[in-house]
């Protein structure tokens, strides 16, 4: 035989606190995964539209090369000097970028990174 009692108010009242404290876990757990998704969204767009303009940059830059190099060489009467020339600026920005990139490009690209997902 089982005894049974009438429901409290404070059986009621710690129902009730039970339910908040699972409504307020789930709209904080909610509000988590919606932030997250949300500068996910922002990164990614922030991505591809780097991709697209590195894109036509580099088109850019090798169609204007071709140009110059041309316009060298015929500056100078021969087919290939001014393709040499053009080549061997560019290696020496790509040696310069390769010495500085420890100091000031990966510091900068870190921080960068960093701002974007810690502002809100």
């Amino acid at each position: 035989m089982r005894l049974e009692y009438p429901e409290t108010q404070s059986d009621s009242k710690a129902e009730e606190l039970v339910s908040h404290v699972k409504d307020y876990i789930h709209t904080v757990v909610e509000l988590f995964r919606l932030r997250a998704i949300h500068k996910m969204a922002i990164g990614l767009s922030s991505v591809a539209v780097r991709m697209v303009l590195l894109m036509l940059f580099t088109w850019v830059i090798v169609l204007a090369s071709i140009g110059a190099s041309i316009w060298i060489s015929e500056r100078m009467g021969d087919r290939y000097s001014g393709f040499f020339i053009v080549s061997g600026f560019y290696l020496a920005i790509a040696l310069i970028v390769y010495f500085i990139r420890d100091s000031f490009i990966k510091q900068k690209v870190a921080d960068k990174i960093i701002d974007h997902f810690t502002n809100e």
